[in-house]
C-alpha cells in the first residue's frame, strides 16, 4: 500500500500540473490558435480574434459580503459562506458553513448569492475562488469574499478558471495591501483585465479544462481512499 500511495501521489501531482497548464494556455488562446495568431497584450499573449476588457465591463455587479451585525449565527438556517468554507480547489466545505436566519439574510440583500456567482477572496487567503452552485442556495457571504455576477452573455466557469491563472496571482501580488491580513480592494477586482472569446469558445475551453480537473479529483479521491484503507489495516493488525 505504501507503493500504491506513492504512485497515486505522483498521479495527483501530474494531474494538478496538467490542470494548471491547461488554465494558463487555453484561457489565453494558446493551443487553440496558431502561434502567429497570438498577439501581445497587458496580460500576455492571447488569441488575436478575442476581445480584451476589464472584469467590471462584463459584469452585472461586483460587490462583497457583510458580517451580520453582532456576528449572530445560528445552528441551522441560511448558508453563510466564509473564506475557510472554500478549499484550494474551489470546492465548498459544507461542515465549515455558518448559518444565519431568514430575517438576517433579507437584511443582507447586497450579499445574497445566486447560482453561477463567482466568489473570489479579497482578504486573508487572497485569490481563493469558487463558483456558486444551485445546491448551496440560498446563501450569503462576508466581506472577505467578493461577489462577481457576470452579464448573461458570458459563461461564468470560463472566467472562474481564468481567475485561477498565473496572471491573476501575479496581479494579486502586485496590488495587495500587506498587513496583519493582506487584502485587495473591489476596485482591484473590477480593474482585472480579461480576455473574452465568443460564448461557444468559452464553453469549449471549459469542457476541456473540466476533463483534466475531474481526472485530478478522481486521483485525489483514490489517494484518500487508499490512505484510509492503510490506516484501517494498521489499526486492525495492531489491535489483534
Amino acid at each position: 500500500l505504501d507503493d500504491v500511495i506513492l504512485r497515486q501521489k505522483r498521479l495527483v501531482i501530474s494531474a494538478n500540473q496538467l490542470f494548471n497548464t491547461y488554465v494558463n494556455t487555453l484561457c489565453f488562446g494558446e493551443g487553440i490558435v496558431n502561434k502567429e495568431k497570438l498577439v501581445n497584450t497587458k496580460i500576455g499573449k492571447i488569441a488575436k480574434r478575442w476581445a480584451i476588457t476589464t472584469l467590471d465591463k462584463i459584469s452585472i455587479k461586483i460587490t462583497k459580503g457583510t458580517t451580520p451585525r453582532g456576528g449572530n449565527f445560528i445552528e441551522d438556517g441560511i448558508n453563510f459562506i466564509k473564506v475557510e468554507s472554500i478549499d484550494d480547489q474551489g470546492n465548498f466545505i459544507e461542515d465549515k458553513f455558518k448559518y444565519i436566519s431568514e430575517a438576517t439574510h433579507k437584511n443582507l440583500k447586497r450579499s445574497q448569492l445566486q447560482e453561477n456567482d463567482i466568489l473570489f477572496s479579497i482578504a486573508g487567503a487572497l485569490g481563493r475562488s469558487s463558483i456558486v452552485s444551485k445546491e448551496i442556495c440560498p446563501a450569503n457571504t462576508n466581506q472577505a469574499l467578493s461577489i462577481i455576477r457576470l452579464n448573461d452573455n458570458m459563461f461564468p466557469k470560463f472566467f472562474y478558471y481564468y481567475l485561477k491563472s498565473k496572471y491573476i496571482f501575479q496581479y494579486i501580488n502586485k496590488t495587495k495591501v500587506k498587513g496583519a491580513q493582506p487584502n485587495i480592494s473591489l476596485k482591484n477586482i473590477r480593474d482585472i483585465i480579461v480576455p473574452v472569446p465568443d460564448f461557444k469558445e468559452q464553453m469549449d475551453i471549459v469542457s476541456t479544462i473540466e476533463k483534466v480537473e475531474k481526472l485530478y479529483f478522481k486521483n485525489k479521491q483514490y489517494l484518500l481512499n487508499t490512505k484510509k484503507l492503510q490506516n484501517s489495516l494498521i489499526n486492525e493488525i495492531f489491535s489483534l
